[in-house]
């Protein structure tokens, strides 16, 4: 459960990370903005994949419970 606490804390502190250097960065208004939606679909991208993944392991720890009881 370790790992994926781990990875939950990289995601959130890129995020942060990533949303002040875009907020504190000297760029007009309209280039700020398209960052904003870039960064945000990057996350968004990030965080299915992360999802993802946590589905994988769950179905294959369900089906090593099924396995055991079926022996």
């Amino acid at each position: 459960m370790s790992n994926s606490r781990l990875i939950i804390s990289f995601l959130v502190g890129a995020a942060v990370g990533g949303a002040l250097g875009i907020l504190l960065a000297p760029d007009k208004g309209a280039e700020t903005r398209r960052k904003i939606v870039e960064k945000g679909s990057e996350i968004g991208d990030s965080i299915s994949e992360f999802g993802g993944t946590i589905k994988d392991k769950f179905s294959q720890m369900v089906n090593g419970a099924k396995g055991g009881v079926d022996a």
